[in-house]
């Protein structure tokens, strides 16, 4: 019996200790990535590096990134393009992943995505893992081009140097890699960890949209479509940042739904015939916007342009590299500029640069900033916590409306005859009283008089003002601040959802019409399939790609 005890106890013994060793590891890891939200990768440095020495399993770039003392000057090195050789690299590294089958198909073929996913312009099912998760079994193998690309640059891990040299052969991949700063060689004194090549960036395969058809319950795809490849830093679940590099940039926003929600609108945003097209993306991070709208066009318009407009200088240089790596850098223009003060001077700097470049667009597109952030108070520890958690790509002012609004009171300026506006947000209590604040926004722009319709799409049913604040928080005290932020603000409702305006004429004279602009709000109908943004919502996409087929009549 004792034997028996002592048997027991030597097996279960192991067993303890595993899930205490395991429980001990997951709260050092939340530790660490709270540490490194809300004080900064320095001060988080050594919990990350004491992990991966009690976890030198871990391969995710989440974490060796963390683990870097060098990060923040290698996260200055990423995407470079100053020079005619990190031209050719880019070109380079274009081929490789077309050939690599790195691509829309390719990637959905290889994690068996069925049908009513794969018409999605791109993998967004794909979720890039926080610190400390372990590989996938599939994945495990890296016997292919592909399954290395997905397991770098969409999911996040690292690869032995060793695998990659094999499976790529005389490619010399890794020198591409880190000459154009898109990963670097592992830091961790683990045991083998120098032999492994983390990735630093996010790198999303897309397909050029085409004109929505439903044909047998399935939306069409193009047989040959027009592939894409955007760069961006990789999402704030894996950085526990919004924050990059020696000057703390601001991290270059993931492709995420809002970006596709307004991608996959793209071939319905058609231009006036009769002249070369000018689009216009303002917020464009790594300008998957402009981008896109240009390959949507080629096949129309072999040389129409782009002007990329971010306050992010980061956001500006990821643009640039991402023309490059689609054949488009020729026809893109980049321009620095802060639209906020829009609202402080309508004749600011921006604009007039806007104006000298091409006194107006034909297209203009915008994903800006829309959440309703708490303005900055250093005295309240939680309103300073929210602040660290949002950055340049997502804080739309206190009341979520600044950048939209300082688009839209420019927006008649910029536009002429015909012209076509698209933009992706959240909106703040959608209904009739929302439809006449951004009428009158669009009426303050008084230089050049514009008459205009447009269309509002948000779900059915918005989400209530403590559902947003739980979501928004990631804690109950901040929960607690969102919700006492938002009910001061008299926010309600919130959706999300998409703007669309077509201008009919312009006059440098009075303008008979009472109103300018008139917006007709849509309700998106629920369905079992999500929100207005759900990638997979054929039929949200079908009822607004109808309703702008009587916009642009």
């Amino acid at each position: 019996m004792v034997l028996r005890c002592t048997t027991v106890s030597l097996i279960l013994l192991p067993i303890a200790t595993y899930f205490v060793h395991s429980y001990n590891l997951g709260a050092s890891y939340a530790q660490a990535r709270d540490v490194r939200a809300l004080e900064g990768h320095e001060t988080a440095l050594p919990l990350y590096q004491d992990i991966l020495s009690r976890n030198p399993n871990d391969c995710t770039a989440a974490s060796l990134i963390a683990g870097n003392e060098h990060t923040p000057k290698l996260q200055d090195k990423a995407c470079g393009c100053s020079s005619i050789d990190d031209v050719r690299r880019i070109r380079s590294l274009q081929k490789v992943l077309l050939e690599s089958d790195f691509t829309r198909k390719g990637v959905a073929e290889l994690f068996g995505v069925e049908s009513e996913k794969s018409f999605v312009a791109g993998p967004i099912y794909v979720k890039p893992v926080v610190a400390g998760t372990s590989c996938p079994e599939p994945l495990s193998t890296s016997d292919s081009p592909l399954k290395c690309l997905v397991k770098m640059f969409l999911l996040g891990f690292c690869e032995r140097r060793a695998v990659l040299n094999s499976v790529f052969g005389d490619i010399q991949i890794v020198d591409l890699l880190l000459e154009l700063g898109l990963a670097f060689p592992c830091t961790s004194r683990s045991i083998g960890s120098k032999e492994l090549i983390v990735p630093y960036v996010q790198i999303f395969p897309m397909d050029a949209p085409v004109q929505v058809e439903q044909r047998n319950g399935y939306i069409r795809h193009d047989q040959d479509p027009e592939h894409l490849f955007f760069a961006t830093d990789f999402h704030p679940s894996v950085l526990s940042s919004t924050t990059v590099g020696t000057n703390n940039d601001g991290a270059v926003m993931y492709i995420g739904p809002d970006s596709l929600a307004l991608v996959q609108h793209m071939p319905q945003l058609s231009p006036a015939a009769g002249r070369p097209t000018r689009v216009l993306d303002l917020c464009c991070g790594s300008g998957i916007q402009a981008i896109t709208a240009l390959a949507v066009l080629s096949s129309i318009d072999s040389v129409a342009e782009a002007t990329c407009v971010d306050i992010n200088g980061r956001a500006l240089r990821f643009t640039e590299f991402n023309s490059i790596l689609n054949g488009l850098s020729e026809r893109v223009t980049l321009q620095i500029g802060d639209l906020s003060q829009v609202m402080i001077d309508g004749n600011n700097h921006l604009l007039r640069k806007l104006k000298e470049r091409s006194n107006t667009f034909d297209i203009l597109l915008s994903n800006p900033p829309f959440l309703p952030v708490p303005a900055f108070d250093e005295s309240n520890e939680v309103v300073v916590s929210i602040a660290r958690r949002y950055g340049f790509f997502s804080d739309g002012g206190s009341n979520g409306e600044l950048i939209l609004q300082s688009i839209l009171k420019s927006c008649s300026s910029l536009m002429n005859d015909h012209s076509i506006i698209g933009i992706v947000s959240e909106f703040m209590n959608p209904g009739v009283a929302l439809c006449d604040k951004i009428e009158q926004w669009w009426n303050q722009q008084t230089s050049l008089l514009v008459t205009a319709k447009g269309i509002l799409f948000t779900n059915e049913y918005p989400i209530s003002g403590k559902e947003y604040a739980a979501r928004r928080a990631a804690n109950d005290a901040e929960a607690a601040e969102w919700m006492n932020h938002l009910t001061q603000l008299q926010i309600e409702l919130i959706s999300p959802g998409l703007l669309f305006i077509r201008t009919e004429r312009t006059a440098h004279d009075a303008i008979h019409a009472t109103k300018r602009l008139q917006i007709e709000h849509l309700k998106v109908p629920k369905t079992a399939d999500g929100s207005i943004w759900t990638p997979y919502n054929k039929n949200a996409l079908i009822f607004t790609c109808d309703a702008l087929k009587n916009l642009n009549q």
